[in-house]
């Protein structure tokens, strides 16, 4: 499903304009648009839909930015979950969150669903119980990182798989993997020995089939020596159902996202 994904993501990115990629070859020909926050506009078809979708979406906007973070795969679908800050002439604001659900075949986004609240994405889903999971996991990994941050091995050791493996990212001075409990305790009290300041700002989650990418921010300073490291980073999450088995950093989006299929 990874090359499904890829070209979903590649469709949301630009719509949030964080790329001038072109989206028509995402798009299959005589694609339609449903926009549940549009419940009088009926149905858009085609391209050419498409492009007057976004313009009658955006036209009661001044400003807007809205961002997607979190892409379910959900097989024959993709489930897009986004924060929309939205603002009008006469100083009307809106922030939501909102979500999209993306019916692909043959590579080619055959359908577009959008709601103008969070959950209906998920429910409305050809395999409802699948999203859900798939959020589930994604829940757990943002806790992870959340835990992390308060230094509360506890809580970060409990959402692990007792048999849970984490790779640093190539050339990292703390050894090639760490295994088990155990294991994530002694990465962690030597992060911490290290690291007077470890922050992460979760951008983005994405699946990778059964496997997840998360995309951050990280921000940490050198206990002692005060040295700073920033950097936008990611690592790749292995999951067995909605356990999270094995992960890996890796020192940038791009990076993550060509070892998960996603590039």
């Amino acid at each position: 499903m990874s090359a499904t994904m890829a070209r979903a993501l590649r469709f949301f990115e630009a719509v949030e304009g964080s790329t001038d990629t072109d989206i028509d070859d995402v798009l299959h020909d005589e694609i339609e648009v449903h926009d549940f926050d549009l419940p009088d506009a009926g149905v858009y078809h085609g391209h050419e839909g498409v492009a007057q979708w976004l313009a009658d979406w955006g036209a009661p906007w001044e400003q807007w930015s809205a961002t997607v973070h979190d892409l379910l795969d959900l097989g024959q679908q993709v489930a897009a979950l986004t924060h929309l800050v939205a603002g009008t002439p006469s100083g009307i604001t809106v922030d939501r969150e909102d979500s999209q659900l993306c019916t692909i075949r043959d590579g080619m986004i055959v359908k577009l669903e959008y709601f103008g609240d969070a959950r209906s994405a998920i429910e409305q889903a050809d395999d409802p119980a699948r999203a859900r999971t798939r959020k589930e996991v994604h829940d757990k990994i943002r806790a992870v990182y959340r835990a992390a941050v308060r230094e509360d091995v506890d809580a970060v050791v409990a959402l692990l798989h007792p048999e849970y493996e984490f790779y640093p990212e190539a050339g990292a001075p703390m050894g090639p993997a760490y295994r088990g409990h155990e294991g994530a305790r002694r990465y962690f009290a030597e992060a911490f020995e290290a690291w007077e300041v470890i922050a992460f700002t979760v951008e983005r989650v994405v699946d990778a089939g059964d496997a997840v990418v998360a995309l951050f921010e990280m921000h940490n300073r050198g206990r002692g020596s005060g040295i700073e490291l920033t950097g936008r980073w990611a690592e790749v999450w292995e999951t067995d159902g909605s356990e999270l088995v094995q992960s890996r950093f890796y020192q940038s989006h791009a990076e993550a996202l060509d070892a998960a299929g996603l590039a």
